[in-house]
């Protein structure tokens, strides 16, 4: 009996701009647990680094609706809803988490490639366009190249042109039966936009013994700021609902520590910890970064592996002949500057500075290595996690 190769891909763009309370749905909650613990595996590499944590989420529900026996259970408890029934996680998945007001974009589509010819379950089917509102479409794998351009033009149009040429003819070699994808766009602006006029070069402190200098925006406000102990955790909210939440060490070079002890919990506590600060300087730098990682490794981690191998992976709910995922990555972008944030992933599985003369207190700096995330108001899912070590490098 032949072994299928099954496809996912994700994609996303957001460019970004005050809290509300949180609304979170037991999906939420896991994906939001899951997002903290892939994160924590993926910043075990060096550098600069953004990833889309809600996508891959999405993207492996997409793969858990079609997933049976231990396949199933190992998916979701990396997503943390082994509690839910298949039913009831379909249903809070398909919920919207971030709340389109008009004083932004948000976007979200999945699609469903097959290779023509191949019979897919109507239940399956049923399920991508129902639950996760995603199109169904038959191409010829056969034609990597043909195959490539198509999914990429779906690509770049679910994307508005963020994403371009994210799958190559290569990565249909050999050709899998189906491709899975999810893409994501969200774009808005600061509330409180930061002034171009005022943004000037500041060194930032990447190592010890190593400074680079970078575009420093600045502003002076309210926000909303915790102190810990070990850190400042600042939100910086867009119009509409989302914000960018800044967690900066207080120690110049303790983002590994603060990465290692980052959990749920944790940021919840700092989140209720969080209070009002008036007259705050706000200086953060420019930055922009792509990243293209391979989570195979870091799924492993988290305990999700007998989809990946062939004979062990049960996707019986997707197909009838033996399949498994042959690959899964995804590439993120993200670009932050005076009037708010974009940023873009797109992820695929194959079956010295500014002032304002004496600053008031209190002061938040961004000018060490700091950890990020992006963040939907009313629900409280988390979209995007990064880490920013050195500004100057993309």
């Amino acid at each position: 009996m032949k072994t299928l190769r099954i496809g996912l891909a994700l994609l996303l763009a957001f460019g970004l701009s005050a809290p509300a309370r949180a609304q979170s749905t037991a999906f939420v909650q896991g994906e939001n647990q899951f997002a903290i613990s892939l994160y924590g595996k993926l910043a075990e590499q060096p550098g600069n680094f953004v990833v889309a944590p809600y996508s891959v989420a999405l993207a492996l529900g997409m793969v858990y609706a079609g997933a049976r026996g231990h396949t199933a259970a190992e998916i979701a408890a990396a997503l943390h809803v082994q509690n839910m029934s298949l039913a009831a996680f379909e249903q809070q998945a398909a919920k919207p988490v971030l709340a389109v007001t008009g004083l932004g974009t948000f976007t979200n589509a999945s699609a469903l490639w097959v290779q023509r010819g191949f019979a897919v379950p109507s239940a399956f089917r049923h399920t991508i366009q129902q639950t996760f509102s995603g199109s169904v479409s038959e191409v010829d794998f056969s034609n990597p190249d043909d195959a490539a351009d198509r999914i990429n033009t779906w690509a770049d149009a679910s994307t508005q042109g963020m994403i371009q040429n994210a799958f190559t003819p290569q990565m249909f070699r050999p050709a899998p039966d189906m491709v899975l994808a999810n893409a994501v766009y969200f774009k808005a602006v600061w509330q409180k936009p930061f002034d171009k006029r005022v943004t000037r070069p500041w060194l930032f402190h990447v190592a010890p013994g190593r400074d680079v200098s970078v575009p420093m925006m600045t502003i002076n406000g309210t926000f909303l700021l915790a102190q810990e102990p070990k850190a400042q955790i600042l939100t910086l909210p867009y119009k509409g609902d989302a914000s960018m939440i800044i967690i900066l060490p207080k120690a110049r070079f303790g983002l590994p520590a603060i990465e290692a002890g980052l959990s749920d919990g944790e940021l919840n506590r700092w989140l209720a910890d969080q209070q009002e600060a008036a007259q705050t300087v706000v200086s953060l730098p420019k930055f922009r970064a792509t990243s293209t990682s391979t989570l195979q490794a870091p799924l492993a981690a988290l305990g999700v592996k007998a989809v990946f191998a062939p004979g062990l992976a049960n996707l019986s709910g997707m197909s009838a002949q033996a399949a498994y995922l042959s690959a899964m990555i995804q590439k993120t972008f993200i670009d932050v500057n005076e009037s708010g944030t974009e940023a873009a992933g797109v992820a695929g599985s194959f079956s010295a500075g500014a002032s304002f003369g004496a600053p008031p207190t209190p002061q938040f700096i961004a000018g060490h290595p700091f950890l990020y995330l992006i963040r939907a108001n009313s629900t409280g899912a988390i979209l995007f996690m990064g880490r920013v070590v050195n500004p100057a490098s993309g």
